[in-house]
């Protein structure tokens, strides 16, 4: 079949023929059947009908039409970046309220009308190599929607953001270092601005991409400075946080421009207040199997953050890990004991793995030796159910007040201690039973009753109980009442 005349493919908007042939060969391999009917019927029109037929479409259809001319028309760069301004503003007005907002009865349709303005329209762009205005148009979506007010309740601004992220990456991948450049300065400066959900795309491109020697010297004197600037706000948890991000990424350039490694530790050092910035070293040179500058890191770290009890614990907790990586096993062993006994007391996953450093001949003296070094306000419990002694839990569960513990090691203890727990409800009840209180308060002493019930003795001590409370608290009328229903229910 013959294809139609350079004259019809200029109307429909492909300047060139070869551009034409592609296309129309993409069509007739993805839809052959429907490709074969459609040209046939054109191929029996003459340009006339074409053109009348073409012209009654795009007035029925702005958007079509408004493709339509900029695909067929001579623009200049400025020309073509307001027509797609004014149509991302389209978009955004045809969805938004009279308070310029878009709630979320018109979040879902907003939200895929742009995704087709990006696959459809940036897309094409990219595709003909219009890389730079595809870059403004990208640019200019991405800094309206950092500024829009919507109801995102299923995530519409991460769903465009990411949107946003995939089109740079595409317009970066073909893009000439003075496009790159431009695209970095842009990127650079929208880092410091508030941007909403694209700031994490931004940073992302930013240190993903951009890694020849001169982005990198750039990107080591920007993060410097930033760094700076976050070391002047007064705020406590804004500059713990902003010196943490930019001290991490400036380790992570001084890292990627192969800076001498005592440089870097020097500046991670210089920064153990900032713990992701040295955290990111530390894993490097372990992964490195350069042990002894992690060592050194983290013990400094360590020692600056005495007195505060979680950060102490998460520098040791890592320093462990990386003397049992260099085979350092004294110094692997005391900073264990040091954790178990100090840092995070008698946590069930520690305990497992210093159990396993002992045979099982000498895991019982350690492990009292062990136990008589925890503070006495640790909860032992979870330890004694992990090695299964069962009377010291039944212990520590018969000296707490309440019945938290006999809830939680139910299961374990009633089978082997049943009395003991009965009489340990029965003791809760009692107390319960001597303060005066509303239904409500009556009706968890019943609950207490029926659980006790489930005993193998518990019906003759609920009998007896509710005996004597008949008596005792007779002038009660709110807890007679709760006891006439566990009657009631009971007989």
């Amino acid at each position: 079949m013959p294809l139609p005349s350079p004259r019809l493919l200029a109307i429909v908007g492909i300047n060139k023929v070869q551009e034409g042939r592609n296309n129309l060969d993409d069509e007739r391999k993805l839809q052959p059947e429907k490709y074969a009917e459609v040209a046939k019927v054109v191929a029996a029109a003459d340009n006339e009908q074409v053109l009348d037929f073409l012209t009654q479409m795009l007035v029925k259809d702005p958007e079509l039409a408004r493709t339509f001319k900029r695909r067929t028309t001579k623009r200049s760069a400025s020309e073509a970046f307001q027509s797609y301004h004014a149509q991302i503003g389209d978009i955004f007005n045809a969805y938004m309220d009279s308070d310029a907002f878009i709630d979320t009865y018109n979040a879902g349709a907003f939200t895929d009308e742009i995704r087709n303005f990006v696959a459809d329209d940036v897309q094409t762009l990219i595709n003909d190599q219009q890389l730079s205005l595809a870059l403004r148009v990208v640019n200019d979506l991405a800094t309206m929607l950092a500024q829009l007010d919507i109801d995102d309740s299923d995530s519409e601004l991460i769903i465009l953001s990411q949107e946003c992220c995939e089109a740079w990456e595409n317009i970066l991948d073909p893009a000439k270092p003075p496009l790159q450049r431009r695209a970095f300065r842009w990127f650079q400066k929208r880092a410091s601005e508030e941007m909403g959900p694209l700031e994490d795309s931004i940073e992302y491109l930013l240190f993903k991409r951009f890694t020849t020697p001169d982005f990198l010297e750039n990107k080591l004197s920007w993060t410097a400075q930033k760094l700076h600037d976050a070391e002047q706000l007064e705020d406590d948890s804004e500059r713990t946080y902003f010196g943490g991000k930019w001290a991490a990424y400036h380790v992570q350039v001084m890292q990627e421009l192969n800076r001498p490694a005592k440089e870097v530790e020097q500046f991670c050092v210089a920064n153990l207040s900032y713990q992701p910035a040295l955290q990111n070293y530390v894993e490097s040179c372990v992964q490195r199997q350069d042990y002894e500058p992690a060592i050194r890191i983290l013990q400094a770290g360590k020692e600056q953050a005495q007195g505060q009890h979680g950060n102490v614990a998460g520098y040791s907790r890592q320093l462990r890990k990386v003397y049992q990586q260099a085979g350092q096993i004294e110094n692997y062993q005391h900073e264990l004991w040091l954790l178990l006994t100090a840092y995070d007391p008698a946590d069930i996953d520690l305990y497992r793995e210093f159990k396993q450093l002992y045979s099982p001949e000498d895991w019982v003296g350690q492990r009292d030796k062990f136990f008589k070094a925890l503070p006495l306000t640790v909860d032992l419990k979870p330890l004694y159910v992990e090695d299964q002694l069962y009377d010291k839990l039944l212990i520590a569960v018969m000296a707490n007040s309440g019945l938290a513990g006999v809830y939680t090691y139910e299961a374990l203890l009633k089978p082997r201690y049943p009395e003991h727990l009965l009489k340990k409800y029965s003791q809760t009840a009692q107390n319960m039973a001597r303060k005066t209180g509303d239904r409500k308060h009556y009706r968890k002493l019943v609950k207490i009753l029926l659980q006790m019930m489930n005993y193998p003795s518990g019906g003759n001590e609920v009998a007896r109980l509710i005996k004597e409370w008949r008596v005792t608290y007779a002038r009660r009328p709110a807890m007679m009442a709760e006891l006439d229903w566990f009657d009631s229910i009971q007989f």
